[in-house]
């Protein structure tokens, strides 16, 4: 069995993102995991942002969709990159998405 150690303190969320890769979410950055290399390097799209407490890539359609901390550990917001959107919940402390394909 292997191990590997984050980048940095708080890991908060990990989804596939090719055969090989990984998405792992910490408290300050969003990192691209290579299973075969054991390499962390940062996610470029979500570079700047902390407290991202989910997230969804798709390679092949560069669509992302993630949560974002912004009250304690929720939001009430869920992000879109390529094409941009946002939606609001208003009525739900959101901590995760999730995406799943047809």
């Amino acid at each position: 069995m292997k191990s590997w150690k984050l980048p940095n303190e708080g890991g908060h969320d990990l989804s596939s993102i090719a055969e090989n890769e990984m998405l792992v979410s910490t408290h300050h950055n969003v990192f691209v995991f290579n299973i075969k290399t054991g390499v962390f390097r940062v996610f470029d799209m979500l570079a700047d942002k902390e407290n991202i407490k989910s997230a969804n890539y798709n390679k092949k359609t560069k669509t992302l969709v993630y949560t974002q901390a912004e009250e304690s550990w929720w939001t009430h917001h869920i992000y879109q990159k390529n094409p941009d959107k946002t939606i609001e919940i208003p009525d739900v402390k959101l901590y995760k998405v999730r995406v799943l394909s047809k």
